[in-house]
């Protein structure tokens, strides 16, 4: 049963509006997507994100590494409380979900520095409404690190088969694989076997991590599938499985799935 939604900040809560404010500020297209790749994709925002450098050291190494942009990156800085405003449905959400019984939560990878800013000009003004939160910046862990989620579950001493997330990772981890059927005029002839596997290689090709699949233990291990506890994986409590070891995942290559861990929930079984 589920009893707590845990938000993510970013472009869930907020928009993180870089491209609205940089051409507010009238700077280049070129330089917008110079910003993408090495300010906001770089390895410096990761660091201040993960609250492993401070921002005055970050901000040396930016202006370093974006030496034509320098200008424009000073500007956009000295701008940075207009990074981000938050969602006109974001109180009101978090509201409705708290009349309805749920525990609401922040899970969001943030820049210390800069969560203290956008927090002290009011662009977070759900923070009094949840019931806690974790910020990257803050305790030096970072999604999709599994120890992030850990601290979370630690800290608020929660159950996380009671926990639904809410990101906008666009980070592709697992797919869940829908039931495979074949006409009984057609058993034993190879066909279910060579559907899943020209599924597989799609999953593989689209960039997943990993395929879970609930079914007949037998028929899947021989194509690859384990028991999901071998990663980590478990079925949410109160699954009415006639077998846990059914509940089966498959990586998309060794290793895929070793920092991740966690709950399945199948939405069937709860609305049942």
């Amino acid at each position: 049963m589920i009893k707590n939604v845990v938000f993510d900040i970013g472009n869930v809560l907020v928009d993180f509006r870089w491209r609205e404010l940089m051409k507010n500020l009238n700077l280049s297209k070129e330089a917008q997507d110079r910003f993408e790749t090495s300010v906001f994709g770089s390895c410096w925002w990761h660091d201040l994100d993960h609250g492993t450098i401070d921002e005055k050291d970050a901000v040396i190494r930016l202006r370093e590494d974006n030496i034509e942009f320098r200008e424009a990156f000073d500007l956009v800085w000295e701008n940075r409380d207009k990074l981000v405003k938050p969602y006109d449905y974001a109180v009101s959400w978090i509201d409705s979900l708290k009349e309805q019984g749920y525990h609401v939560y922040l899970l969001s990878n943030y820049p210390r520095d800069i969560f203290t800013l956008h927090a002290n000009v009011g662009s977070f003004p759900f923070l009094d409404h949840v019931d806690g939160k974790i910020v990257s910046g803050f305790v030096q862990m970072i999604k999709p690190d599994a120890d992030i989620y850990e601290k979370l579950i630690d800290t608020y001493q929660l159950s996380a088969s009671e926990c639904v997330f809410i990101d906008d990772r666009e980070e592709k981890n697992i797919v869940m694989l829908a039931p495979v059927a074949v006409h009984a005029d057609h058993f034993h002839q190879g066909i279910g076997s060579a559907m899943l596997t020209q599924g597989i290689e799609k999953v593989r090709n689209a960039g997943y991590k990993g395929i879970t699949v609930e079914g007949d233990y037998h028929f899947y291990n021989r194509i690859g599938f384990k028991t999901s506890s071998k990663f980590n994986i478990y079925p949410t409590s109160g699954i009415p499985m006639k077998e846990p070891r059914c509940m089966m995942c498959q990586e998309t290559y060794e290793g895929a799935l070793k920092n991740i861990k966690g709950y399945i929930v199948y939405d069937m079984y709860f609305n049942a």
